[in-house]
């Protein structure tokens, strides 16, 4: 892995991510609120005097499921990758027939985000379902669908959830394998997400996959900034639990 220094500065969250650097600035203590989306940049604070890594390329991702990704990127909508995929990158890799991305949009980007898909290969929501859902920025985000392969991109919006602004300030650049350089959540938003998905499924497959990241990337767990957001999701003892359990499967 490749040790990165984060600095104490504002990490850049809007249109243009610096894909040129390997660089992770968040908060140990905190998201201080000055990340609000307005126009074609946003930014957030956060600072942290701590080393972390940045894993390792990696191979295996079906081309299919980060072309969408490359499409929400190509319209200049900031988005990074999630949910499994992500897990995987810090984790014990597993096979998925979907992507989870998290996009920083409003309802004026509605348009720009259903142009970024040819009708003729994908499915997206009617216009104004969008734009709902980008005003609104629903929990449940939206799907678009890959007619030629069936596969999915869950999109969530970033709105105003407080864990998805860190997200953005903390992800970072990893090399697919032949598939280029995209932005991935970091280990600890990852831990974070999943225990919250566990406080609302009790689907232990959530804890596998932390317990996974534990094992495999350790040194890159902001283990106080975790506790934080198990103590919001009311999950302490379930991730006091995982720490205990790695190593297991």
């Amino acid at each position: 892995m490749v040790v990165v220094e984060d600095l104490d500065a504002a990490a850049e969250t809007g249109r243009g991510w610096p894909h040129d650097q390997y660089r992770i600035e968040f908060a140990c203590c905190g998201l201080v609120h000055a990340a609000q989306h307005h126009g074609p940049r946003t930014s957030a604070r956060f600072t942290s005097s701590r080393s972390y890594e940045v894993p390792k390329p990696m191979n295996g991702v079906d081309p299919d499921l980060i072309r969408f990704y490359d499409h929400i990127e190509a319209v200049d909508i900031p988005v990074f990758i999630g949910g499994s995929i992500a897990a995987s990158v810090w984790g014990e890799p597993r096979a998925t027939l979907d992507i989870d991305l998290v996009i920083a949009a409003t309802g004026s980007d509605a348009e720009r985000f259903i142009s970024a898909f040819s009708p003729e290969r994908y499915y997206v929501p009617p216009l104004e379902v969008v734009r709902s859902t980008f005003i609104k920025a629903s929990p449940g985000g939206l799907n678009v669908i890959d007619s030629q392969t069936t596969l999915k991109a869950d999109c969530y919006v970033k709105g105003s959830d407080e864990l998805n602004h860190y997200g953005f300030a903390t992800a970072v650049d990893v090399e697919l394998g032949d598939l280029g350089r995209t932005k991935v959540a970091s280990a600890t938003y990852v831990i974070a997400m999943k225990l919250r998905y566990f406080a609302m499924s009790q689907q232990d497959k959530h804890l596998r996959d932390i317990r996974g990241i534990i094992m495999g990337s350790r040194d890159a767990i902001d283990f106080a900034m975790v506790e934080r957001w198990a103590r919001v999701s009311d999950t302490l003892e379930f991730w006091q639990d995982s720490l205990r359990r790695s190593g297991e499967e």
